[in-house]
């Protein structure tokens, strides 16, 4: 899956300190040094978010050329490439800088950007020369000055998806989903003298309006009806990109094949998992997926290729690996059945500290993506007795095989006419990958 995301790029600075006592010399308080740490931030963050979700992203925004190692240190860590970052001696890179006094922020200190005419021409075209035109496109606006792109400009087609920051929506005419915020949607509905969503929506011809309303989640607005997604109620740390966790999520949900409730509701838990962490954090699956309690629906074609596969695996920690997995069987079969190791098989396999996930909340997180007909749990070595019981079309297994290793689940596959078909591995993504960064 790939993304063009066009925004307002920025470096997020954290300094951390202890507050030791109040200054006799002004009423303030005196910090002892503990950490600094620095992120993505802006359109970088939900750039990271859609990263970790499995996306592809074509990252435009702009940067000066003294800072652009240091966002492409940071890009990296995200496996995003800058390489369609406009960067020049004359830009200024966004910053904003967090000033903690035992774990509470203090104040920020910003250098923000801005796009002169010359530079704002050159980066339009920079732009348009190298968007795919074939991928879908989102835009994460903070007021930076990268947005003006879509003022009076008709080379490139209006986002699908965008986050707003200007009160004015002119600029964002024509957007399929819009997601605001209630300060922004309160803003941008007085700025245009609209008295509903709807007059509001018909002025800038939007198709779908998202208001995101915090600890009362999320309603959205289409062709005269509401739906309204009840918030989470969760321990909130830092509100810092839960707007990039909930756009991420839902574009995520929407393209692959949700209905709108499922993907709201997807997004919401995202949402509700980025405020317990302290900072702008970018939520993997299994994160998301705790904090979903309804089975979500997904738009299955039927009349596949064949009538079922069997997918097997461990599946601790659900990552973007795993769902490409999932996604290909969904291509190929009317039924995905999973045949998932226990907790004893997998410790066997993998060693006495796996699995992460226990397998109760394994099977939970697979039923929450609501494709597969069935989950069946195996404690020994291999699915045979499942593959025995079941019967598939195929046998579809994810790693760098041949399906001609002299496997058992393999062996038992070619003696009872069972196709293996194999699906390369999606690079950077591995259960034990995300359990080293947990721990």
């Amino acid at each position: 899956m790939e993304l063009n995301l066009i925004g307002d790029l920025m470096i997020d600075e954290y300094k951390f300190y202890s507050i030791s006592r109040i200054s006799p010399e002004a009423p303030v308080p005196v910090l002892l040094f503990k950490k600094y740490h620095k992120a993505l931030g802006g359109s970088g963050n939900l750039a990271a978010c859609l990263s970790i979700l499995g996306y592809k992203i074509n990252l435009f925004g702009v940067c000066s050329s003294d800072s652009f190692a240091e966002v492409a240190s940071l890009c990296d860590k995200h496996d995003l490439s800058p390489q369609l970052i406009f960067n020049n001696k004359n830009l200024l890179t966004t910053k904003k800088l967090r000033i903690l006094g035992d774990e509470n922020q203090l104040c920020r200190i910003d250098t923000d950007s801005a796009l002169d005419k010359k530079n704002l021409e050159a980066f339009t075209e920079h732009v348009h020369k190298n968007i795919n035109h074939n991928a879908v496109t989102a835009l994460s606006d903070y007021a930076k000055g990268v947005s003006d792109i879509f003022i009076d400009v008709n080379k490139i087609s209006p986002p699908k998806y965008i986050d707003p920051k200007y009160p004015d929506w002119k600029r964002y005419k024509g957007c399929k989903f819009m997601k605001a915020n209630n300060i922004e949607f309160d803003q941008a509905a007085k700025y245009s003298k609209s008295k509903s969503p709807y007059e509001l929506m018909e002025k800038f011809e939007i198709s779908n309006l998202i208001v995101t309303r915090g600890n009362n989640g999320c309603f959205l607005y289409s062709n005269g009806k509401e739906i309204h997604i009840e918030g989470i109620n969760t321990k909130s740390i830092d509100v810092t990109g839960a707007g990039d966790s909930f756009m991420a999520s839902f574009i995520w949900a929407n393209e692959y094949g949700y209905d709108i409730n499922s993907s709201l509701s997807f997004a919401n838990a995202a949402a509700a998992f980025s405020v317990t962490r302290l900072g702008a954090y970018a939520p993997n699956f299994y994160e998301i997926l705790q904090n979903l309690s309804n089975k979500m629906s997904i738009k299955v074609k039927s009349r596949n290729e064949y009538m079922k596969v069997i997918i097997g695996g461990c599946f601790d920690c659900l990552h973007a690996g795993h769902v490409y997995l999932f996604h290909e069987a969904m291509k190929i079969a009317d039924n995905v059945v999973v045949a998932i190791n226990s907790d004893s098989s997998v410790s066997k396999l993998k060693g006495a500290n796996r699995p992460y996930q226990n397998l109760q909340t394994r099977i939970d997180n697979i039923e929450k993506l609501g494709f597969a007909s069935k989950v069946i749990s195996f404690d020994e070595a291999t699915p045979i007795r499942i593959l025995n019981d079941e019967n598939p079309d195929v046998f579809l297994k994810g790693g760098d095989y041949s399906g001609d290793e002299d496997f058992e689940d393999f062996k038992f596959c070619r003696n009872k006419n069972i196709r293996i078909q194999i699906i390369p591995t999606k690079d950077g993504f591995s259960s034990s990958r995300v359990i080293n960064e947990i721990l």
